[in-house]
């Protein structure tokens, strides 16, 4: 049932209804009612032509698709198009033909909020509660004096959307205690307080709200995520040992279990084991993760080996380095200067799905850039795209039915011709977002790759230093038979590197590798005989 029914008053049928007054019978005069939003709309228009009378008569009988054929031909020609309230109640009528990204985006653009009647506004907050999907597909941006007309949550939903600002942190916390407890709202603004209160330096209090999101049943912010996160602060903190147990925490399945095995070998870097680094790294580089594992794991384990003197090693991950994101980077140089590709047509394809796992996409992994299956920007924008894509079918679809079944005026057909074409481009400008966005993402793993490529020079350069400096100390000595160089090659003996199997990779053994070296570097005189 139409809300303008709903709403509807006892007042009388208006004076100027000259319809109803020649065609009705005298008991039937004041049977038709206007509702109190009609009203006010008649009002505001001043003296109502006969087509806006038909436009009228098809709001009352919920004939939306009608009203909107019959908007150019009522009010085409009257000021009150260009009002605040004119565009507002266009908005609607667009929004009941089933089109919401576009209803809403026309909504939002009105400069002159404060000018739209007021039971107008309530029928969109009642039309478009917080859970409506078109607050995490239209492209709006938010504004305080939205407050008046769409509640708290809306207001959390758009800018959860946003770039948001952490350093605001008072205005955090005032937008936090409006919400109610254990709603979605509230759940992502405490996320946010946490995040804030860490860049703030108040680790302590953000770690506080991270143990309490962790305990709730919620599923807004990944459990795997707030781990990570908490992990983070713990690195950051120094405390290492508990840094490492969460990261541990993080299962093999998750998307995010790349990214903790790269800061848990950077954490036993820190704490000065490098061999548990390079146990890491050990599962990290193999083919079959190429996809998913970046440059820097890559440079930890030739950082790794060149600590434990093993040099031959060191050299081999140069060159596995140079070999891998020599090819990675010509195709992701390929996705930032042309967006659009096989792999990422068929990476959208499957987001507009819904999450994708990028182990799922096979191959095609290797030619799209790392993480691009959760980035959250990345979703967003691809369900716009697939929502427009049913509104600019849903407006050709219109456009067609116009030329049958709207009004006797002439050229009336133009009007929905056009409303089709800026659909159509808004579609265009979502597809171009969407894509734009994998190009930047590409851009950013390539200027990685480079950044990394620079560490690995110097790598390479404190790797021939030191192997200069071996040969040296063996030219040097004197009355020696042989010199052992313990932990510096893969020769048989006491402080190898050894691994429990070389073979083909079964995921659960995964990240399960220990290497013990105790004295590398260090140098032993053999017996002279």
């Amino acid at each position: 049932m139409s809300l303008f029914i709903l709403l509807a008053s006892s007042l009388g049928m208006a004076n100027d209804d000259l319809f109803s007054i020649l065609e009705s019978s005298p008991t039937e005069q004041f049977a038709e009612e206007y509702s109190e939003l009609e009203q006010i709309l008649r009002k505001e228009i001043g003296k109502v032509t006969a087509e806006q009378n038909i436009f009228f008569s098809f709001l009352r009988k919920n004939e939306f698709e009608k009203a909107l054929f019959q908007w150019s031909a009522a009010f085409a020609n009257s000021e009150y198009v260009n009002t605040a309230s004119g565009q507002a109640l266009y908005s609607y009528i667009i929004w009941k033909n089933g089109m919401a990204i576009t209803a809403m985006e026309k909504l939002f653009s009105i400069p002159d909020l404060d000018k739209i009647p007021k039971m107008l506004k309530q029928i969109f907050r009642l039309e478009a509660p917080s859970e409506h999907k078109v607050w995490k597909t239209a492209n709006i941006q938010w504004q305080p004096i939205w407050r008046d007309v769409f509640d708290v949550n809306t207001e959390v939903v758009v800018l959860s959307r946003q770039e948001f600002d952490l350093e605001k942190k008072e205005e955090i916390y005032e937008t936090l205690k409006k919400t109610k407890l254990k709603t979605s709202a509230r759940y992502w603004l405490e996320w946010q307080m946490a995040l804030s209160l860490s860049l703030k330096g108040e680790v302590v209090s953000a770690a506080k709200v991270l143990a309490h999101l962790l305990k709730e049943d919620q599923n807004i912010v990944s459990k795997e995520l707030i781990t990570m996160t908490a992990a983070r602060f713990l690195y950051e903190s120094g405390y290492l040992d508990a840094a490492i147990d969460y990261y541990n925490k993080i299962p093999k399945s998750s998307e995010y279990w790349f990214e903790a095995q790269e800061e848990l070998a950077w954490t036993y870097m820190r704490k000065g084991q490098a061999q548990d680094t390079l146990a890491v790294a050990k599962t990290q580089i193999i083919e079959e993760f190429a996809a998913h594992t970046g440059p820097e794991m890559i440079f930890l384990k030739a950082l790794a080996h060149l600590k434990l003197c093993d040099y031959k090693e060191a050299a081999e991950t140069l060159f596995t380095f140079k070999k891998r994101f020599y090819n990675r980077s010509k195709t992701l140089l390929k996705v930032k200067e042309q967006g659009l590709t096989p792999a990422t047509e068929k990476i959208v394809a499957e987001l507009k799905k819904g999450k994708v796992s990028l182990l799922s996409l096979g191959p095609a992994a290797m030619e799209v850039p790392r993480y691009l299956t959760r980035d959250e920007f990345l979703i967003d924008l691809v369900q716009t795209y697939k929502e427009l894509e049913v509104e600019a079918k849903m407006a050709g679809q219109l456009y067609a039915r116009s030329l049958t079944g709207g009004t006797s005026e002439v050229g009336f057909q133009a009007f929905l011709e056009k409303f089709k074409q800026n659909v159509e481009k808004r579609l265009q400008t979502a597809k171009s977002a969407t894509y734009n966005l994998v190009k930047l993402r590409a851009g950013e793993e390539l200027s990685e790759i480079n950044e990394i490529l620079q560490k690995m020079h110097i790598v390479e350069a404190e790797l021939i230093q030191q192997t200069l400096m071996t040969d040296r100390v063996l030219a040097s000595t004197k009355n020696v038979k042989s010199l052992d160089k313990k932990g510096t090659t893969k020769t048989v003996g006491k402080y190898d590197l050894v691994f429990p199997f070389e073979g083909e990779q079964w995921f659960d053994e995964l990240s399960n590798f220990k290497i013990d070296i105790s004295k590398a570097c260090g140098t032993k005189k053999a017996s002279a005989k």
